[in-house]
Formats: C-alpha cells, sequence, structure tokens
C-alpha cells in the first residue's frame, strides 16, 4: 500500500480457488496510513480489506515509511 487510494482494496480470500494452498497474505503499508507515524490502527485496515470468513488465510502486515 503506497496512499490512501490503495485501502479501499478488497481481497476476499473465499473467491481465491486456484490458490488453494494459500496460506499467507502479506500487507506492507508503505505511507502513514494511521497518521501518526504509528501502526495502531493497521489491523483495522486490515480487516476492511481482507475477508474470507471459511479461510485459514494468515495476514501478515508491516509499517515501512520511508525516512
Amino acid at each position: 500500500m503506497n496512499s490512501t487510494d490503495d485501502l479501499s482494496f478488497n481481497l476476499n480470500v473465499d473467491n481465491l480457488n486456484s490458490f488453494y494452498r494459500l496460506k499467507y497474505v502479506f500487507v506492507e503499508f508503505g505511507f502513514d496510513a494511521c497518521g501518526n507515524q504509528g501502526s495502531s490502527c493497521l489491523k483495522s485496515k486490515i480487516k476492511k480489506m481482507v475477508e474470507g470468513v471459511d479461510s485459514n488465510v494468515i495476514v501478515f502486515y508491516k509499517l515501512s515509511i520511508p525516512n
């Protein structure tokens, strides 16, 4: 994710039938998504973007703001 525009991205892992072995999704935030140089809001932002009730996919995320 590089800007607030990217936050509208939506991924429903239940619809990824071709990726039946998918175990992990990694999301990297390359901008200050929370507005405070922190990561406290990232979990709630991820929950809005990645959906899938029948999935065992684990979502990892990282805040990586360039200097």
